[in-house]
Formats: C-alpha cells, sequence, structure tokens
C-alpha cells in the first residue's frame, strides 16, 4: 500500500478552515486555494508540499515514497496544461516557492522556470516563435538555480545580464554559470526531476537560514517557523511587450489612501520587481501597454479586499495579455495607513469600529505618537520613491554587517545600499532609514521597512558607489549624517529633524471610537495594568476585568501566581486588587479567590465584553482552535502514557528519546497555535498576555524541561492552553460543561 503524503491540489481542499489552511499550505498556498475555489479567480494549477513535510525532512530527511506522491502531482498539472516536464514538444515549466503560515517577505527561497534544459527550451522557442525570450528563461533558471540551491556565490556569478541582452550574450551566460557549477563539483542537473528535488530541499532548508532566523526574532515568531513549498505551472512575465509582471496593493501601503497602488515591469519576471535591481513603473503604466489587463486587475483587487476585508497585496504576470494572479497576502502598511485603512474599512461597513481599533498595533500607535517632521527651510538634495513613512536623521552605514555595533553605540543608522536583499536582514532590523539607487514601492527594502516601521526612500537614481559614496554629486564618507523623509521620498543633509505636530486625526478617531467600545487602542493598557487610560474611559476597569478573570480562572492563587497569568508585576496586580470592592476577593489557606458576589459581577463585566465582540470572527476563531485542542490532547496524553508491549502505561519518562520526540511536537504545535493568535488578539487585546506564557512555556520545554508540558502546578502549556480555551469559550458565547459533552469530556 503506497503511502499518503502531505501533498495537495489547490482544488482538493475542502471543508478547512483559513487558520488550518494557512498552518497546513502556507500562507502562499491558502490564498491561493481561497482565491481559486472561493473567488474564481485566474491562478495557474500547483501543487502544495506542506509545513508538516518541510518539519519531517528537517529531522530526519527526504521520506521515502514521497518522489512517487510528488509525481502523482506532476501527472496532475501536465493533464491540466497539456504540457510535460521534460518534454521537447510542449514542455512544463514550474516555479518552486516557499510559503510560511505568516508572511516573511524574501525570506526564503524561490526558484523559476524550473525544468529548462537544452531539450525544453528548444521546444520552448519552437512553441513560441521567440529563441530570445526561451534562453532569457533558461538564464534566469541558471543563475537562480546556482545561488538557490548549489550555494553559488552571487559574486562568483558577476553582474546580472542587461535587460536587452542578445541572443548570442544569453546563451555565453548560460555556458558560464553552468561550466562555474561543474567546476565547484555542483552541476545543475539537466534532468527536471532532479531539478525539482533539489529545489524543494532548498527551500525546505531555508526556512532555517540566518536571514530567516533574524526575521522571526525581529518579528517573535520563535526559531521554528517551517515553510510549506508551491510547486505551480510558471506564468511567463518576459514573453515579448504584451507580457509584464508586478505587486499591486489594493489601498496605497504608505499613506493608506483608496486607490489601487503597485509597481509593474513589462517584459520581465517576478524576481525582477521584488528585488529592486530594476527601475520599475507604477502601476498607472500599465494601462497605456495593457489595457485590459489593468482593468481586469482593478476588479481583482477588490474582489480579494472585499473577500479578506483588508489591504491586500498581490503578486501577478501577465502572459501575452492573459492576467494571472500568483499570491495574495494581508499588505504590509505603515503606521498612518494602518490607521487610515482600518477608518475607511470601518466606515465602508467591512469591519465594526471594535475591531478597527484592534487592527492598530501598539507599536503602529508609538510610531504615530512620536512622529517627527523636517526642519522647516531645509532643502532637499536628492528624491526617490516614498517607500516608507516616516522622518528620521542618522549616520550613513553602507555595510550591513557594522549596523548593529553602531546601533549599540546610540546612533540612528541610515543603511545606503544599491538594494537590499534578504541577506541584508540583519542590519535592517536595526537602522532607523533605508536608502537605495534602485527598488521602488514593492521592493524589499520598501516592504521590509513598511513591516517594521522604518523610515525609507528607494530608486534614489543620484545616488552612486563608485567611485565613492556620493548624492547628486555630493560625495560623503560613512559616519557623514543624513536626514530621509520617507513620507515624501527626499533625503536632506545633516541633522533637518524637529519634533512633529501632535497625534494625527487618524489616532485620534481611534482613540473616541476606542473610548465608546471601552477597548484600548493598539493593546495600550490592555491588560489593564498601565499608567496609561483610553480617552474617555477607565483604564482601571480594563485592570478590574483582567485581574479578577485570571484569578478565577486559577480558583486559589497567590498575587505572585496571577502576576505570571498576566505576565505583570505582581506590585501593580496587587494595586488593581486592592481597588476591588472588599466583598469580590476572598481571602483562603490555598490563596486568593473570588468570591460569589465578585463572580456575579465579573459575569456581568464578561457579557458586556462579548457583547462587543465580532460574534461570527469569534466563532471561526472557535472552530480553528478546536482543531488544534483534538491534537494537542493526543499529545498530552503520548507525555503522560506510552505503549510497552502492546500495553498502555504510565511514562516513567526514563526513555529520553521518546521524551524528545514528543517535545519534538511540542514545537511544532507551537508554531500552529502562535499563527492563531493574532486573530484571537484583534478580537480581545487583554488576551495578549497569553502569547508571553505560551512562548515562555515552549522556551522551557524546547530547553528540556518535560514539566512545562502539563504540570498542573506550573503555569505550563497545558495550563496556559487550558485556560484559553476557557476564554474562547466566553467569546464564542458556548457553555464549558455543553463543550465537554459534546467532545467526550
Amino acid at each position: 500500500m503506497s503511502v499518503q503524503f502531505p501533498v495537495y491540489d489547490l482544488d482538493h481542499i475542502h471543508d478547512c478552515s483559513s487558520s488550518e489552511l494557512r498552518q497546513r499550505l502556507g500562507g502562499k498556498g491558502a490564498g491561493l486555494v481561497e482565491m481559486r475555489q472561493k473567488l474564481g479567480l485566474p491562478v495557474p494549477h500547483a501543487f502544495v508540499l506542506s509545513t508538516a513535510l518541510c518539519r519531517q525532512f528537517l529531522a530526519s530527511g527526504w521520506p521515502d515514497g514521497l518522489d512517487d506522491a510528488i509525481d502523482r502531482k506532476l501527472e496532475g498539472l501536465e493533464r491540466a496544461t497539456s504540457q510535460y516536464l521534460g518534454d521537447r514538444e510542449r514542455p512544463l515549466l514550474v516555479s518552486v516557492r516557499s510559503g510560511a503560515p505568516v508572511s516573511m517577505p524574501g525570506m526564503m527561497d524561490t526558484i523559476l522556470n524550473l525544468g529548462a534544459n537544452a531539450e525544453t527550451i528548444a521546444g520552448l522557442a519552437a512553441r513560441t516563435g521567440d529563441a530570445r525570450f526561451a534562453h532569457d528563461t533558461w538564464a534566469r533558471f541558471c543563475r537562480m538555480y546556482a545561488v538557490t540551491v548549489l550555494g553559488i556565490s552571487r559574486e562568483h556569478l558577476g553582474d546580472n545580464l542587461p535587460r536587452d541582452a542578445s541572443l548570442s550574450v544569453l546563451n555565453a551566460d548560460i555556458d558560464r554559470v553552468r561550466n562555474i557549477c561543474a567546476r565547484e563539483g555542483k552541476p545543475i542537473p539537466d534532468d527536471p526531476r532532479a531539478q525539482l528535488r533539489g529545489a524543494i530541499e532548498a527551500v525546505f532548508r531555508s526556512s532555517r537560514s540566518e536571514r530567516a532566523l533574524v526575521y522571526c526574532a525581529r518579528e517573535g515568531l520563535g526559531e521554528d517557523m517551517p515553510t510549506a513549498v508551491l510547486v505551480q505551472v510558471m506564468a511567463f512575465g518576459n514573453l515579448g511587450a504584451s507580457s509584464g509582471t508586478g505587486v499591486a496593493f489594493s489601498r496605497n501601503p504608505s499613506t493608506g489612501t483608496a486607490e489601487t497602488y503597485g509597481d509593474f515591469l513589462a517584459n520581465a519576471q517576478g524576481e525582477d520587481v521584488v528585488a529592486g535591481i530594476r527601475a520599475s513603473l507604477p502601476l498607472a503604466a500599465m494601462r497605456e501597454t495593457l489595457p485590459e489587463a489593468h482593468d481586469e486587475l482593478g476588479k481583482v483587487l477588490r474582489r480579494v479586499e472585499r473577500h479578506f476585508r483588508d489591504l491586500c497585496d498581490i503578486e501577478f504576470t501577465v502572459q501575452e495579455g492573459r492576467l494571472q494572479i500568483l499570491q495574495v497576502r494581508a499588505g504590509k502598511r505603515s503606521a498612518i495607513a494602518a490607521a487610515r485603512i482600518a477608518i475607511d474599512l470601518a466606515n465602508e461597513g467591512m469591519i465594526s469600529r471594535e475591531e478597527a481599533v484592534r487592527r492598530i498595533a501598539p507599536e503602529q500607535v508609538r510610531q504615530l505618537t512620536a512622529a517627527a517632521r523636517v526642519r522647516d527651510g531645509a532643502t532637499a538634495i536628492a528624491t526617490g520613491v516614498a517607500a516608507s513613512p516616516g522622518v528620521v536623521c542618522g549616520v550613513i552605514c553602507l555595510d550591513p554587517d557594522e549596523v548593529a555595533d553602531i546601533a549599540a553605540g546610540g546612533s540612528n543608522v541610515i543603511l545606503v545600499r544599491p538594494t537590499t536583499s534578504p541577506e541584508d536582514v540583519h542590519g535592517m532590523a536595526h537602522a532607523a532609514g533605508i536608502v537605495t539607487a534602485t527598488g521602488g514601492m514593492v521592493s524589499h527594502a520598501a516592504l521590509v521597512a513598511r513591516g517594521w516601521g522604518i523610515a525609507a526612500v528607494c530608486g534614489v537614481e543620484s545616488l552612486q558607489f563608485e567611485p565613492a559614496l556620493s548624492i547628486a554629486g555630493r560625495q560623503l564618507e560613512p559616519g557623514a549624517r543624513l536626514t530621509i523623509d520617507g513620507t515624501a521620498g527626499k533625503i536632506y543633509l545633516g541633522d533637518c529633524v524637529e519634533a512633529g505636530q501632535g497625534e494625527p486625526v487618524e489616532l485620534q478617531t481611534l482613540r473616541r471610537w476606542a473610548a465608546e467600545a471601552r477597548l484600548a487602542v493598539g493593546g495600550e493598557d490592555s491588560a489593564g495594568l498601565g499608567t496609561g487610560a483610553v480617552e474617555g474611559g477607565s483604564s482601571s476597569d480594563m485592570g478590574h476585568i483582567a485581574v479578577a478573570r485570571a484569578l478565577a480562572l486559577l480558583g486559589f492563587a497567590t498575587i505572585e501566581r496571577v502576576a505570571i497569568a498576566l505576565a505583570a508585576p505582581p506590585d501593580a496586580v496587587d494595586k488593581v486588587l486592592k481597588s476591588l470592592p472588599p466583598n469580590y476577593i476572598g481571602k483562603a489557606p490555598r490563596g486568593l479567590h473570588v468570591t460569589p458576589e465578585g463572580r456575579a459581577w465579573l459575569s456581568g463585566q464578561l457579557k458586556a465584553e462579548r457583547d462587543g465582540v465580532d460574534r461570527g470572527a469569534a466563532e471561526r476563531l472557535y472552530q480553528d482552535f478546536m482543531l488544534l485542542d483534538a491534537g494537542f490532547k493526543q499529545l498530552v496524553t503520548d507525555w503522560q502514557i506510552k505503549l510497552v508491549d502492546g500495553n498502555r502505561v504510565p511514562n516513567d519518562h526514563t526513555d529520553a528519546v521518546y521524551d524528545a520526540a514528543i517535545r519534538a511536537r511540542v514545537a511544532g504545535f507551537h508554531q500552529a497555535t502562535l499563527a492563531l493568535l493574532p486573530g484571537v488578539l484583534a478580537l480581545l487585546p487583554r488576551l495578549k498576555p497569553f502569547a508571553t506564557r505560551l512562548v515562555r512555556a515552549a522556551n522551557a520545554i524546547a530547553a528540556g524541561d518535560g514539566s512545562m508540558i502539563a504540570s498542573p502546578l506550573k503555569d505550563s502549556y497545558h495550563t496556559v492552553w487550558f485556560e484559553l480555551h476557557e476564554e474562547l469559550i466566553h467569546l464564542a458565547g458556548r457553555d464549558r460543561a455543553i463543550e465537554e459533552a459534546r467532545s467526550g469530556g
């Protein structure tokens, strides 16, 4: 009997929640499934190797039988397209792309045009009647495969070919790259199936690359973020003037303006745009050369935004006039764009005002309240693309490896590069501003900068690096100071920064809405233990609910134990407890507890809290949680009881290999839980301490402390999971007793 591997067609996944889809197929695969099945959009045929396979491969290598499973899926692609991998007459070429459960722009690997060799390229040239296109496709594949799969350095391969390279130049580059790889003892395979296996392995490995780990650390995602692998029929944007590629946003991700926005390149492939190595055109330019595809793209953007109820970012290719959608995700946006878009979506009826408030992160609130501006009278020396808003002054640094050390000395750093790539992310993480010579709104530099709230100006044509660094003809030494205005796309010499004009009107609007709904903007004082208050509301009310609820879930506890459950200082918890009516909190030998009077008051508060939550969203989250819950219960059971000689016996934890395998399963389960939490916190920000507690427990388990899996005497993963279950039961308006009866306990 053949082994069934978690490899999925886009068209054959049903009855699966959005959260489960993301965990199983990664964000990219999940988005394509929704666009094909629910929206009927033109998405090329594909299949997905799941995140579970990634974990399996990283733990124990390529599984036996996986090649056969992939062959079966390839046969499906071939039937759907009447093209065949490795065939000279009707060659099938595919892309192999990563797709983590959360968006990680450029952090993992991609290989395009896979299946290219002398035979298939000859066939591609014959079918299209365009030998130059075919060999441009082959040259791109050779370079990408050499770097991504074989580990040949980009410097060794030399500069990318010019856009208008002739057929003879392309052929010479193909031969040169292939010869370099052969001399290094790493020849590019001609067998497309060997190419495919090498590419899949490389993408799986890239989830543990240094750049991916740095990004995960910066985003608080942990070190065990797997990736799915998407194998998709190629759409060729480099097939002449009627073809092209780009990235488009349903709204401006920098300003939040309700307008389609993005970058476009004619006769190009997607990497040309996102890598920022070529000067792209604004999306509006597409209307002049490809008007029908441009109009269709606008309709697609409106549909996906309405479906996902958010700013959407899509990658697309136009092949000989036919639009193909390759990816959709929630677009990275600046703080001011986040505020404006949340308000506009609420006013347009896509989300509630309460959800608009909850969509603003604490870091975005900080950026909005600490905004600076350029000093009056300052004169810009250069302009570029306003890629990520913000005004900042700092010292110039050309080397990403040096940014962290300079920043550690207390200086803002402006990272200045020809363009940025994922290999630069460790420096970008510590930069206050970024300037690049090439690239636009959707380049790697722009996407990462917006996501992290870093001011950025891209595509500064007057920026030169040879023979020395200069901007608009002015030579600059590393360590000189620049001011950049990522909102206006301008660059100034020296320190031209002064304080802003106070909070923007958008933040004031969100604060007013928050006060009306008795919420907090951006999680401010979300556990009710801080010092700030929402305008028009009382932070102490939030504190009373949070602390009383935590104590009620614990039953009996010390102040210190409640503080652990709230990830808060004990003295802050003590202060809130003492401010409650004295008959609400009782004392017993086992610790503090909520009295019947206190529980009656708390029940009313929780009902009011629940009434302000989107019940449909709460129910969907609850269902997503319960899909994970069954797996977690089994995991805990396996930790406590194991099978010995066919008998189930208590686990005495003397089998180190068995216990290590359980701890590894916890790590995988933890990543699935982390992906669920943003939706939970969007509904109810006071639950933010659960993220801290789950990470704390998972880290202890990974370090070897198995007691943190299920010990009832500790803040173990099981303890936190049980309490989170209670909170989701509350949000969904369900009853614990009924739920236990339905699930069999």
